[in-house]
């Protein structure tokens, strides 16, 4: 390898929920992310991130880094949503070089249009660096998708 790298453990939890029959009723959650009438479905991530010193003195931190890293994604039809989060920080390494102490939170919300069209948020991983106290990274990001399908 040439550079840092992160590995992420993730142990993930799915609800789904259809409604069958005649009834009416609402569907939530707890914690919050789940609200859905006739149909919805979401996912729950809990892991872990590393931080390994990769990529030699030029291109690395040479630190080692573990943290938590939460995740949760629903969906209903037209629209998808949810929150990814990871933390790094620091546990050993080379002294002489910067720790590595940060938090990264990730939205993802696509909402489907008419005709094969979406709209979603893209390259938005803002990124808060406790050594500094502030954010280091603050992206902003939408994009437009067509869906085309081709036949054989």
């Amino acid at each position: 390898m040439t550079q840092a790298r992160t590995v992420t453990a993730r142990f993930t939890y799915q609800v789904s929920v259809s409604r069958s029959g005649t009834g009416l009723g609402r569907v939530t959650s707890s914690p919050a992310g789940i609200d859905c009438g006739a149909a919805c479905s979401g996912r729950f991530d809990v892991g872990s991130v590393a931080l390994l010193p990769t990529g030699g003195d030029q291109r690395s931190t040479e630190q080692w880094g573990f943290g938590p890293a939460v995740g949760f994604v629903a969906k209903k039809p037209g629209l998808e949503w949810g929150v990814l989060n990871q933390n790094v920080f620091t546990v050993a390494g080379n002294s002489s070089k910067p720790a590595v102490n940060i938090s990264s939170i990730q939205p993802i919300v696509n909402y489907q249009l008419p005709n094969g069209w979406s709209s979603h948020f893209s390259e938005m991983q803002m990124t808060y660096d406790w050594e500094k106290s502030r954010w280091s990274s603050l992206p902003l990001g939408l994009g437009m998708r067509k869906q085309y399908l081709f036949k054989q």
